[in-house]
């Protein structure tokens, strides 16, 4: 899919549903951001966003709940997980015709050296050490 175009198609597991899926008008590009943020907000919570056991309540949440972030999240990672979960899709993280660039240069990946990764060097931290 390029940057603008639209899918109506409709799969994934419910707790990984973006917004507009769920209101089937359909999605652009930006939905990967959106399930970047999910990955990564349960990478660091434990647990996807918005989760409840009950599939409606579920829904009803990733539609309009509060997201809700533990204090002891660092503010890159806050403002990250909050950026990438916008549920306005054309104003979320990656959303430019930037794509991806937008999202490697947030501070949350300021330690990452993205030219080494796509050199195959693999991930090596700048900093080691550096809390999440």
């Amino acid at each position: 899919m390029g940057a603008r175009d639209t899918s109506n198609s409709f799969c994934g597991s419910v707790a990984y549903l973006a917004p507009e899926m769920l209101r089937r008008q359909g999605h652009t590009k930006s939905i990967d951001w959106y399930l970047l943020g999910v990955l990564i907000y349960e990478m660091l919570v434990g647990v996807p966003p918005y989760f409840n056991i009950e599939k409606t309540k579920l829904f009803e949440n990733i539609q309009q709940g509060p997201l809700k972030i533990p204090h002891t999240m660092t503010q890159p990672a806050r403002d990250l997980i909050l950026k990438l979960l916008n549920r306005n899709p054309a104003k979320r993280l990656g959303s430019s015709l930037r794509d991806a660039e937008e999202i490697k240069e947030h501070d949350f990946f300021r330690e990452i050296d993205w030219d080494d990764i796509a050199d195959g060097k693999g991930l090596v931290m700048k900093q080691k050490n550096r809390p999440v």
